[in-house]
């Protein structure tokens, strides 16, 4: 379908605005994923450390975060639970018998998760979007709000999901007194072969008023540890993402 003429689409498909280095070769990923030498061994299984587990309510002026793994987190602002690209399958891949398997567990099972009031999509490809894991949360608490970028709607709907809302870049739509903002990301987009671009992707920014911010996924907070900790704020009421970090656990914010 047709998409509105930008900075970052052309009508039909979707780019960064300031270029990208193009891949040569049809089969980049498979030259990668066979040429080793020089990578260091990737381990069989790495444990999670035990922590406790993230509060049931924050205050106001209040956000409580807790990373689950790869770019998931599940945030508690008061009112509102959210959850960022879930991904809880052994394997992300178009099969469940290959592709690449889960090192770490997830920071979260599925039956210690509470409901989502909805679930922010950053992009289509099978790490960040994991058809059995949305499957798994609509089996679980019935139907969630999904908020995914430009040409994802007629994917997860086709699926049984959502209801899912699309958004280009600076959209916004309002959930329970937030503001859900999906902002510019350099990256790309593709489920096979054939469909490269053909969806936009994004990063987020949820906003509420009156008074904190944090940015789980930014160098303005060192290496999110996994342990609760207490992070002072700016006086903005944003809580974005715009890239996944590598440790499991949970953390806390307020003003």
């Amino acid at each position: 379908m047709p998409y509105p003429v930008s900075d970052h689409c052309d009508g039909a498909r979707f780019f960064n605005p300031e270029g990208a280095r193009r891949r040569t070769g049809r089969f980049p990923m498979l030259r990668w994923v066979t040429r080793r030498e020089g990578r260091a061994k990737w381990p069989e299984r790495v444990e999670n450390r035990i922590f406790a587990p993230p509060p049931s309510e924050v205050p106001e002026g209040h956000a409580a975060v807790t990373f689950i793994g790869h770019a998931s987190f599940l945030i508690r602002l008061p009112g509102l639970v959210l959850l960022t690209d879930p991904i809880l399958s052994e394997r992300c891949s178009p099969v469940g018998w290959a592709g690449p398997r889960r090192v770490r567990p997830p920071g979260l099972t599925l039956d210690a998760m509470p409901k989502p009031d909805a679930i922010l999509l950053s992009h289509n490809h099978y790490d960040h979007c994991d058809i059995p894991t949305l499957a798994a949360l609509h089996a679980r608490f019935g139907r969630i709000r999904i908020f995914a970028p430009l040409g994802n709607r007629a994917f997860l709907t086709r699926k049984g999901l959502g209801p899912a809302t699309e958004l280009d870049w600076w959209d916004h739509a309002e959930l329970r007194g937030t503001r859900i903002t999906l902002t510019p990301a350099r990256h790309f987009a593709a489920r096979t072969l054939r469909d490269r671009n053909a969806t936009l992707w994004a990063a987020s920014c949820c906003a509420t008023p009156p008074a904190s911010s944090i940015s789980p996924a930014t160098p303005a907070i060192p290496a999110i540890s996994a342990r609760s900790a207490s992070v002072s704020a700016a006086p903005a009421s944003r809580c974005c993402r715009s890239a996944p970090t590598r440790r499991a656990g949970s953390w806390a914010m307020s003003t």
